[in-house]
């Protein structure tokens, strides 16, 4: 059954790759709704644990992951992932707890929102007498979202910056209905849908979502998000950006890793865009980036992943339509447009989109930085001592204007950057700026001569 309720596009994910992914896919263009009638809901391979004994976690058991450009099946051990057959790690320092089955009602009205716990969720446990999880599982879906926010946690602690990360909760499949009272031709009538098709992080508890993926996904032919390396691991560089910034993250909700700048007057139609707006751009390149530096190659091809793939590599120098992925003044104006430019189909570049502009930022600065140095634990060290800057300077940025906010935030990771490598502002290195930001060497003092 079809769904009717307004799409959320898919562009949120940073689709990464060591080496730019030049192929086009054939495959149809859709654009997923964010609700759906026909949610696919797995089922736990067995229900409750028949041992008591622990899986041995040395064993090798095969992931189902999409790596290079294809689904395939992956040897790994069950090592730091397990705690008495519970799916967290054996300190609960990096995921507290995962969980399934939990059960919401949303009820919508003009008023807000109406929430109705119909089910509370269970704690997550793999049990010792299963050594095989089907890719339609919910131990699945743990075991390769767990495998991957390991990953990035480790990653993020070998850097040694100083930060102590709070454990996130891992949320697999909760069903959340959606249900609100229309006036239509034949009178009011009640419709159910449910939250689909998406990837979620939530700054207020620290919570990392899996919903399910509707009908509607699964008949087109598209890779389900837990099975793409890079999507928990970009859910994690959200955790990472808030824990850096620290100060609360606006959101009605959740930060949701799939949706549209929020930036339009509902009144007027207009956008505005202020520093805020930017502040969520630049959290979804630095997801984008923490997710490429912490993957393997094969980790990061997304050849034939539906709206992914070119646009979301970090290293391809266009959008899959051959848009540039360049500060240059022309999309600056069209970023900072008071009108809103129409945008329906994932693969046409919307330089006003978040997560477009924050691919250009998660190109540029990479871009750039790689000019000064091979390593990407160096340029990550860099990204982390710039959201800082961000950080203790919340009330300098506050009622800038969001122009201005974009120019002068930008010029101070180059600087970061620059002086953390031990480099200067030569003419070599204020040319490579330019060539990512047009009109930045006027901004910095550096190079103004």
């Amino acid at each position: 059954m079809k769904s009717f309720y307004p799409a959320l596009f898919v562009i949120a994910l940073a689709s990464c790759g060591k080496k730019p992914v030049v192929e086009r896919s054939s495959s149809p263009v859709t654009v997923p709704a964010s609700l759906s009638e026909t949610p696919l809901f797995y089922e736990k391979q067995t229900p409750v644990c028949r041992s008591e004994a622990e899986l041995r976690l040395n064993n090798l058991i095969n992931f189902n992951l999409y790596l290079s450009g294809k689904m395939d099946e992956l040897q790994g051990s069950l090592l730091g992932l397990l705690k008495d057959q519970k799916l967290r790690d054996p300190e609960g320092k990096i995921i507290s707890s995962s969980t399934y089955g939990e059960s919401i009602e949303l009820r919508v009205s003009r008023s807000g929102y109406g929430r109705k716990v119909l089910s509370k969720p269970a704690e997550l446990t793999v049990c010792a007498e299963d050594d095989a999880f089907p890719e339609n599982t919910i131990e699945s879906v743990g075991l390769n979202s767990s495998r991957y926010i390991t990953r990035a946690h480790k990653k993020f602690e070998s850097l040694r910056s100083g930060y102590v990360l709070a454990p996130v909760r891992l949320s697999i499949m909760p069903s959340i209905k959606q249900s609100r009272t229309l006036l239509g031709p034949a009178g009011y009538e009640h419709r159910e849908a449910y939250w689909v098709d998406n990837a979620i992080y939530n700054p207020g508890d620290a919570t990392i979502t899996f919903l399910p993926h509707s009908l509607e996904w699964s008949n087109a032919g598209n890779v389900k998000f837990w099975n793409i390396p890079m999507v928990a691991t970009h859910e994690y560089g959200h955790h990472i950006f808030t824990a850096v910034f620290k100060a609360p993250l606006r959101s009605p909700l959740t930060h949701s890793c799939f949706g549209i700048l929020r930036d339009r007057d509902p009144r007027s139609g207009s956008r505005e865009v202020t520093s805020y707006s930017i502040l969520m751009a630049y959290n979804e390149g630095f997801a984008d980036l923490v997710s490429y530096y912490t993957l393997e190659e094969h980790e990061l091809d997304f050849s034939g992943v539906n709206c992914l793939e070119v646009t979301r590599n970090v290293e391809s120098e266009v959008f899959y339509d051959g848009a540039p992925k360049v500060f240059s003044r022309a999309v600056q104006d069209l970023y900072f447009s008071k009108t809103p430019q129409p945008w329906n189909n994932c693969r046409l570049t919307n330089y006003q989109e978040v997560h477009f502009f924050g691919a250009i930022f998660a190109h540029s600065a990479n871009k750039f930085l790689g000019q000064l140095t091979a390593s990407d634990d160096e340029k990550y060290k860099v990204l982390i001592k710039w959201v800082r800057y961000l950080r203790d300077n919340q009330s300098l940025h506050a009622n800038m204007e969001g122009r201005r906010y974009l120019r002068s935030t930008f010029a101070e990771l180059l600087r970061i950057g620059v002086k953390h490598l031990n480099r200067r502002f030569d003419e070599a290195t204020c040319q490579e700026a330019e060539k990512v930001f047009e009109g930045i060497s006027s901004e910095l003092r550096e190079c103004a001569n």
